[in-house]
């Protein structure tokens, strides 16, 4: 079911870009220990974790898996705490995180599941770091306002969504996570094993900057300068290299005891 599910479905909007969730699962899988990666292995039939982290995005179109739209980020109001955003019927990012990794960690379900399951937490770390995925419900985390990027035209999540930050010329995935390493070696100790709720805090702590943005075309689009791509590019990098080394902590939790084994 999923390898058709892989080859027929079309598409859609994803979180971080295809390049943002190939990063991360890329960090990810860098730093699992032999029984985790053993047991990752067997449940993805050795696909990578950058791939299998794309299939929560191509599938949510289908009629099968439609339900699971909501699943992808959490609304919270600027006046609401993230505790009392959750919990809506249609469910959120962080209650979907954590219905996958119980899925993924029970025996008692078939392998098909645990791979499905799998999958949804993978890409759902890499989600909650997207700072937009922690959004207004009133401008649809960004998506209804629109942007400029040279003579691009989109909107705001797409530019936090990050493809087009991380396009520099020339360069691979694994450029990019090698020019994380620094960012990843300054975390602060213990921040790898931060709770997914602290997570979603993060994200949203960089709401007021993101919408930062004063200059304006006359069609009302907002233009973002240098200096503010710039530090979207800064954030971006280190949301991706949190993910990566979070959803490894996560994985590696479950076949070689808490914290991160050394690269």
């Amino acid at each position: 079911m999923i390898l058709l599910a892989l080859l027929y479905c079309s598409g859609s909007a994803v979180a971080f870009g295809p390049t943002g969730h190939h990063i991360v699962g890329a960090i990810a899988e860098s730093y699992l220990c032999p029984k985790s990666r053993a047991l990752v292995n067997s449940l993805l039939d050795g696909e990578s974790l950058a791939s299998a982290s794309l299939w929560p995005d191509w599938i949510r179109s289908t009629p099968q898996w439609r339900h699971t739209r909501p699943w992808h980020y959490i609304n919270v109001a600027d006046n609401q705490t993230i505790e009392a955003a959750m919990g809506g019927e249609d469910g959120d990012v962080l209650q979907a995180l954590a219905r996958s990794e119980r899925r993924y960690l029970d025996r008692s379900l078939d392998r098909e599941e645990r791979a499905i399951a799998l999958r949804f937490l993978i890409h759902f770390v890499a989600d909650i770091h997207q700072p937009l995925h922690v959004g207004r419900h009133s401008d649809r985390g960004g998506n209804r306002i629109k942007i400029r990027v040279g003579t691009r035209r989109t909107n705001l999540h797409a530019l936090w969504d990050a493809q087009d930050l991380l396009r520099t010329s020339g360069w691979t995935i694994d450029d990019h996570v090698r020019a994380m390493g620094a960012v990843m070696s300054s975390l602060k100790a213990g921040q790898a094993q931060d709770e997914p709720l602290e997570w979603a805090r993060e994200s949203r702590s960089y709401r007021f900057y993101i919408y930062d943005i004063k200059e304006k075309f006359a069609d009302g689009s907002l233009v973002p300068g240098a200096e503010y791509l710039a530090r979207a590019r800064a954030i971006v990098t280190e949301r991706l290299a949190l993910a990566g080394i979070r959803l490894a902590d996560r994985l590696n939790g479950a076949g070689c005891g808490a914290g991160m084994p050394p690269k």
